[in-house]
């Protein structure tokens, strides 16, 4: 697209600035989620696998009979903790994406590293306002 069409057209640049914005949280947040994945697999796995253990072991004990797996452990461990990552990465990438479009077009004028320095500042303030 030539400047001219683009100088006469800018709903047409926002749009693409927009999807593009969209589209980068939304890698980036399945990256994340990828990354978050293979922490739970890594950390959180192990106390799970304990816990699963703890409980077969008390309900063998007071003479239940084992309840059915309607997804296997292996399936929930590696491809339901790979998905569930990369989905909600993706949501959470795409919501910050479309959060970061709005501002940097409320702000106006500004370069995105300028709109960037700018998010960390409302994200930290909940923290402040809200201690637990």
């Amino acid at each position: 697209m030539t400047d001219a069409i683009s100088w006469a057209f800018p709903a047409i640049e926002a749009r693409r600035m927009v999807g593009s914005l969209l589209l980068r949280g939304m890698l980036a947040g399945v990256l994340a989620g990828l990354l978050a994945a293979m922490f739970g697999a890594l950390i959180g796995e192990p106390s799970i696998e304990r816990a699963i253990a703890y409980e077969s072991a008390a309900a063998q004990a007071a003479g239940e009979p084992p309840e059915p797996a309607i997804v296997s452990r292996e399936v929930q461990r590696g491809a339901g903790l790979l998905t569930a990552g990369a989905v909600y990465g993706a949501a959470l990438g795409g919501i910050f994406g479309l959060a970061f479009a709005f501002a940097y077009c409320r702000i106006g004028g500004t370069d995105p590293a300028r709109s960037r320095r700018f998010w960390p500042a409302p994200a930290s303030s909940r923290s402040r306002l809200f201690p637990r």
